[in-house]
């Protein structure tokens, strides 16, 4: 893939222009932006090529609202200032210093004052590209678990990996094949360093004449954070209704809904597993991936892994 290097700074005290400049950046919504008893003042700053760039925000205020990046994979981290995120249940205090993972698709809450801010972005499509050819996930979006903090060991690699690549590309002018180099560097260390979940589709859809259901399958862990009808997955699929049913009962002996609520059951398995009790709650983990009631929750969880759903979160 060629790569285009770009270069791009804007900078201004208008809190008009601030606000149009940050949502219309991350497909936000509901901003409000205020002074602080600081003088106020923005610069923002992109260096990169097509399908990485790092990017700076100097923010001298008040800013808050809503984001919803789409197409990119975003890692962050505060030098000064202070910032809070919110995601589903989670209430976020965002550490100065300490890598942050946007969820992407997702929409997210945030309120920061007067900060400093370093971010890398990816093109979704190039990220979701590297992650299948490393083996990572088996092809379409990459669903990282925000939640969970990366290893001390994971965090050392990434941030060498990072500052490496931050001096090649701010620092020199590498050429386009470099660039791409120091891209894919980059984008193999963040799925090395952040924990994600692999995308595996179930044996059966391995065999041949199975297209239109892999596509439905695929959807259904692609989106199973979302709300998914069967009306949603027929038309991704190409089938109708009845068809989709079919096809689902035939290779798999269940219902799309069913293999949908099985989907996000493994999904809270494995955030429960990755977790402590002092990270999260059973009831929080449940909420985030649609269940209401906890008490079916529970024994749904049960009947597919043998032990209740506190068990795993306190191993």
């Amino acid at each position: 893939m060629t790569e285009l290097l770009q270069r791009m700074a804007v900078a201004g005290d208008d809190l008009d222009a601030a606000k149009a400049l940050y949502e219309n950046g991350y497909n936000g919504a509901g901003f409000r932006v205020e002074r602080t008893e600081l003088d106020f003042g923005y610069r923002y700053s992109i260096a990169g090529g097509d399908d990485m760039t790092f990017r700076s925000s100097t923010f001298l205020g008040s800013i808050k609202g809503r984001l919803e990046p789409n197409d990119e994979y975003i890692v962050s981290w505060l030098h000064t200032g202070t910032a809070s995120l919110s995601v589903g249940c989670e209430l976020i205090d965002w550490a100065g210093g300490t890598p942050w993972l946007f969820p992407t698709g997702t929409p997210f809450d945030f309120d920061s004052r007067d900060y400093r801010q370093s971010l890398i972005a990816f093109r979704g499509g190039y990220l979701e590209q590297v992650a299948a050819e490393e083996g990572a996930t088996a092809g379409g979006p990459v669903l990282f678990q925000y939640a969970q903090v990366p290893g001390s060991a994971e965090l050392r690699q990434w941030k060498q990996v990072v500052e490496e690549a931050a001096h090649l590309v701010l620092q020199s002018k590498p050429s386009k094949l470099q660039m791409s180099q120091i891209s894919r560097r980059t984008a193999v260390a963040l799925l090395d360093c952040f924990p994600h979940v692999r995308l595996d589709p179930p044996p059966e859809m391995l065999l041949p004449h199975t297209g239109r259901l892999r596509t439905a399958v695929d959807f259904i862990h692609a989106h199973a954070h979302q709300t998914v009808t069967p009306t949603e997955l027929a038309e991704a699929a190409g089938l109708t209704l009845r068809g989709l049913q079919q096809a689902f009962r035939r290779r798999l002996g269940l219902t799309p809904t069913a293999y949908l609520r099985q989907v996000r059951l493994d999904r809270a398995h494995d955030e429960l597993l990755a977790l402590t009790p002092h990270e999260t709650t059973v009831g929080s983990v449940a909420a985030a991936w649609g269940f209401t009631d906890f008490g079916r929750f529970s024994v749904a969880y049960r009947a597919r892994f043998g032990e209740s759903p506190r068990d795993t979160l306190r191993r």
